[in-house]
């Protein structure tokens, strides 16, 4: 009994945890700010095609953060129940992964449209954008990628014994 208790009241701090973490407003990544953006002189045509492109992946990602909150709200309601099932808790952090998955894929998919509608030269000035964009981000991912892993393999930890 004590084990029980002691093993479900480490799993609620990891969650508040957890959630205080994620409950932290997302910076809206832009595909393209700055002076960069300016740069690329878009026709009136590829200007449409953009907009398209962007407000398509906003619809996306509007109903892929919408599942993402859902699942989050599902978790606390099965941890609140105090006789969880691990099995169901295992499949909700499943789903939580393949929805973040779904987003960095969403997102690539539209900065590869939107390269795919440039000339050559605003092409080298999108590449440029993207990597510079790429080495500017790659430390904080990094670092959150090793602290998600983290979190995950402490709830896996968990849910073993």
């Amino acid at each position: 009994m004590k084990k029980l208790k002691s093993i479900t009241s480490i799993f609620a701090l990891l969650l508040i945890a957890f959630t205080s973490i994620y409950a932290q407003p997302m910076k809206r990544e832009k595909p393209m700010k700055g002076d960069n953006f300016f740069n690329l002189n878009l026709t009136e045509e590829q200007q449409s095609k953009f907009d398209e492109i962007r407000f398509a992946n906003s619809e996306k990602m509007i109903d892929i953060k919408s599942e993402l909150q859902k699942n989050k709200l599902a978790m606390k309601k099965l941890i609140s129940n105090k006789d969880f099932s691990t099995d169901d808790l295992t499949s909700l952090v499943e789903k939580e992964n393949e929805l973040e998955g779904q987003a960095k894929l969403a997102r690539t998919d539209m900065w590869v449209k939107v390269y795919k509608i440039l000339n050559p030269e605003q092409k080298e000035i999108w590449v440029k954008h993207l990597s510079f964009t790429k080495k500017e981000k790659m430390r904080t991912s990094m670092r959150d990628g090793m602290m998600r892993e983290k979190r995950m393999m402490e709830r896996r930890e968990i849910l073993q014994d």
